[in-house]
């Protein structure tokens, strides 16, 4: 019995630490995200690589409420059938997001405007293409925040995004995801 009474009251120590100050006015977070995927596709016999990192920055303006900034950048390489294309992605996506609740567990809802320059090249029979291009992408979404303590935290959070090339070819949209960390700078 002594053992259980122990362990509710370090839990209840933990759970009250952890949620101190971590979404208050004047907070400031550092952060991001990445991810790696490559494979083969059959029976084109096709490989592709994808990276793309994301470093951020996030404000708290008010209790809960924050603005911030991505500046993703994005690599990809694919080579079907003695082909070879390449691009290369970079971007500014600007947010804001609202959290919920007084736990270390914090879900949120954001909106995201991203702004993306692509320059791209394809090499097709020994000939090569260069391009570059620019889209707009308005992502609507949500998530959650766990923060390990008072100074870190990972996050996760899946957006539906809208999307047009500036050339005003098409209308898009897309499911995203994205898992980071965030670090409390103040």
């Amino acid at each position: 019995m002594k053992t259980y009474h122990t362990l509710t009251l370090l839990a209840a120590l933990l759970c009250s630490t952890m949620a101190f100050g971590q979404t208050e006015k004047g907070s400031l977070y550092l952060g991001g995200g990445s991810n790696l995927s490559m494979g083969v596709t059959n029976p084109q016999n096709q490989s592709w690589k994808y990276f793309n990192i994301a470093p951020s920055a996030e404000y708290f303006i008010l209790k809960n409420f924050s603005i911030g900034t991505d500046l993703p950048y994005s690599f990809s390489v694919s080579r079907p059938d003695g082909q070879k294309h390449s691009f290369h992605t970079f971007g500014l996506s600007p947010y804001v997001k609202y959290y919920f609740g007084e736990s270390a567990f914090k879900p949120f809802v954001g909106v995201k405007y991203e702004f993306e320059s692509q320059f791209s090249k394809s090499q097709i029979n020994g000939e090569l293409y260069k391009n570059t291009s620019s889209t707009s992408i308005l992502n609507f979404g949500g998530g959650f925040a766990y923060f390990i303590n008072d100074k870190f935290a990972v996050n996760f959070d899946v957006g539906y995004g809208i999307f047009q090339p500036f050339n005003g070819s098409s209308f898009n949209n897309s499911l995203r995801s994205k898992a980071g960390f965030m670090i409390r700078l103040k």
